[in-house]
C-alpha cells in the first residue's frame, strides 16, 4: 500500500500545477473582458457625440440640453477650437486654461484634435466635425455624479457646444 501512495505524488503535484493555470488564465480572461468593456463605452460615448453634433448641425436654430453618461475614469471632457477668438464672448463662458491645464497641454500637444477625454491623464482624443465653441478657444466640462450636461445649438453648418445656463 505505500508504494501505491509514493505512485501517486507526481500525479497530485500535476494536478496542482494544472489548477495554478487555470487559475491564472481565468484571471487573465476576466481583466481583459473589463478592460474590452471600458473601451466599448469609451467607443460609445464618442460616436454618441459625434451622431448628436452631426444631427443638431443640420438642424438651424434648435437646441437642445444633452447628458452624457461618462465611463469610469473619465472626470472631464473639453473641446477645443483654434479658430475661436474669446474677445468676442463672455469670458464666464469659456473655460480657464489654468483651471484646466491637462487638457490645455493636450490640446497643444494634438492639435489635429478637438475633443479631450481626461480623468487625470488623458484617456482618449478625437476630431470631431461640424463643431463650434462660439468664439471660446477652450471649453470644459467635468462630470457630476458620472455624466456630464451639455447645449447642443444648430447652426445649419455647425453645432455651438455651450454650457447649460
Amino acid at each position: 500500500m505505500r508504494k501505491a501512495q509514493i505512485n501517486m505524488m507526481p500525479i497530485y503535484i500535476l494536478g496542482s500545477i494544472v489548477l495554478l493555470l487555470v487559475l491564472a488564465f481565468g484571471y487573465n480572461a476576466i481583466s481583459r473582458i473589463g478592460e474590452t468593456g471600458a473601451q466599448i463605452s469609451s467607443l460609445k460615448l464618442v460616436e454618441e457625440l459625434k451622431a448628436d453634433i452631426k444631427s443638431m448641425s443640420l438642424d438651424y436654430g434648435s437646441s437642445k440640453a444633452i447628458d452624457y453618461k461618462m465611463t469610469e475614469g473619465i472626470s472631464e471632457v473639453c473641446f477645443t477650437d483654434k479658430a475661436g477668438s474669446p474677445l468676442i464672448v463672455p469670458a464666464l463662458s469659456c473655460s480657464n486654461v489654468n483651471e484646466y491645464p491637462t487638457a490645455a497641454l493636450f490640446g497643444q500637444d494634438a492639435p489635429e484634435k478637438n475633443v479631450f477625454f481626461i480623468g487625470g491623464t488623458l484617456k482618449d482624443s478625437e476630431k470631431i466635425e461640424k463643431l463650434n465653441l462660439g468664439g471660446c478657444t477652450f471649453l470644459c466640462f467635468k462630470a457630476l455624479n458620472g455624466k456630464i450636461s451639455i447645449r447642443m445649438e444648430g447652426l445649419g453648418d455647425e453645432t455651438l457646444i455651450k454650457r447649460i445656463d
